[in-house]
């Protein structure tokens, strides 16, 4: 009987995978080493750090190789580092330390260099396949970042986080920062579900022009967020979380719901002798099936597909290209423009431009806003108009703001705009009377809203 229940006292403390103590075990030794720490006036860190990548390695060698994976990460660990420092398996793929009687910065900084060497310079042997790890490891220290168990652990993993938003392969001290922002975007999150209930999502739109022709070419379809106590928020505050929660995808199509159904009006009223661009990201691709998300917007809006213009991100292309070509080719095919945004800020392959079906490339705003006074920025910007029009592509460039770099451009070459010179975003109605007076005009003016 003693040795059945020494054997669940074992299974009830230990993951059954690696034969690390579980997270269970973790909390009690992490208890005791705070109450030894206060008795003794001593200091402890805490260390929870995930393998980077994971998930990509379940994909492509299955579930088996995932495991035996953990199982020599784990027996590497053991073999090189102290039985003091408590090494636990908490789960999925986070390993957590306890680093009993720390000396503070110097023992915790070491023990994570020492973690990134561990994985980074001796690669594992799996199946016939080398691989090489990295890790995000986050560092919280007793009593600074907190004096009992719950707060010493959430603050390694909000250390973590940050460390995996850095990109990984490298650890991150918690600051007290963290934990607020992670609580906002908690909550942001929220709010933003309530949102999309609530039809708080609205629609701005910026108009692009050909300056050389007098005539405006085309709208861009921004997202906008009507908060009902902040008013209107960032999409550069929602949008990297939409994307990182999935509600991108529902959040996507109701932009394009949106956005068809104003063009449609915009058409039936005579305003619309271009297209609209709606951005997607590179999730509503890879699996927010954007295909039949646009074929069902078109038919419910009535908007002809010819006045509608995709816009995607390097990022997307790469993600999962067979994937996104399919899509692309797919969408072409039903009369849509394809247009690549933000182009020589991402991967800038110009294997995406033979690749992929694009009607246009979209030149990024960081480029622009320098040309006036950085020469190799200035030949980057020349270079990729010369490349579009080289390809039979359309060129155009954002973030025109000054008369400066509007006749900079144009003396490259360029000759579809978009930018706060010509007009601001504006919401439906206030680019309705735009593109009526315009209509009346026939030329373009720089509008200051």
């Amino acid at each position: 009987m003693k040795l059945n229940q020494d054997r669940i006292n074992y299974l009830a403390h230990h993951d059954p995978l690696t034969g690390l103590p579980n997270r269970t075990l973790l909390y009690d030794r992490l208890k005791l080493a705070i109450d030894r720490a206060q008795r003794y006036k001593e200091q402890l860190s805490v260390i929870i750090f995930e393998l980077d990548g994971i998930k990509k390695i379940n994909d492509a060698l299955g579930f088996d190789a995932r495991n035996q994976l953990l199982k020599n990460v784990s027996t590497r660990f053991k073999a090189n580092i102290r039985k003091t420092d408590s090494l636990c398996f908490l789960g999925r793929d986070v390993f957590g330390m306890v680093l009993d009687k720390a000396d503070s910065f110097q023992r915790s900084s070491f023990i994570a260099r020492k973690i990134l060497s561990l994985l980074k310079f001796r690669p594992f042997f799996i199946f016939g396949h080398e691989l090489h790890l990295t890790a995000s490891i986050g560092i919280s220290h007793y009593p600074e970042d907190g004096q009992d168990v719950e707060s010493l652990l959430r603050a390694a993993e909000s250390a973590r986080g940050q460390a995996r938003e850095n990109g990984g392969d490298g650890y991150q001290y918690y600051q007290a920062e963290m934990e607020k922002r992670s609580r906002y975007f908690l909550r942001l999150q929220g709010e933003l579900h309530r949102a999309l209930e609530k039809d708080q999502l609205t629609v701005y739109y910026q108009a692009q022009v050909a300056p050389a022709e007098n005539k405006l070419s085309g709208i861009e379809a921004l997202a906008r967020w009507r908060h009902p106590e902040r008013g209107l928020v960032s999409p550069a505050e929602f949008i990297p979380l939409a994307e990182e929660t999935g509600l991108i995808v529902p959040l996507g199509r109701r932009v394009m719901e949106i956005t068809c159904k104003q063009a449609k009006q915009w058409k039936d009223a005579g305003l619309l002798p271009f297209r609209v661009a709606v951005n997607v990201s590179p999730l509503q691709v890879t699996k927010g099936n954007l295909e039949q998300t646009v074929r069902e917007v078109l038919k419910e809006t009535g908007l002809p597909p010819q006045h509608l213009e995709i816009e995607i991100t390097e990022a997307a292309l790469a993600k999962n290209p067979e994937k996104t070509l399919q899509v692309l080719t797919n969408l072409k095919n039903m009369g849509v423009a394809l247009a690549l945004d933000d182009f020589g800020t991402g991967y800038s392959s110009l294997g995406y431009l033979q690749k992929f079906p694009i009607d246009r490339i979209k030149i990024a705003r960081e480029f622009i806003s320098s040309i006036l006074h950085n020469d190799r920025d200035a030949a980057i910007v020349e270079s990729i108009i010369a490349l579009g029009k080289k390809l039979g592509m359309g060129v155009i460039a954002e973030g025109i703001e000054t008369k400066e770099s509007l006749d900079c451009l144009l003396a490259f070459g360029c000759t579809k705009i978009q930018g706060y010179y010509f007009a601001k975003p504006m919401d439906g109605k206030t680019l309705t009377a735009y593109l009526k007076d315009w209509c009346g005009r026939r030329t373009v003016y720089p509008l200051k809203i």
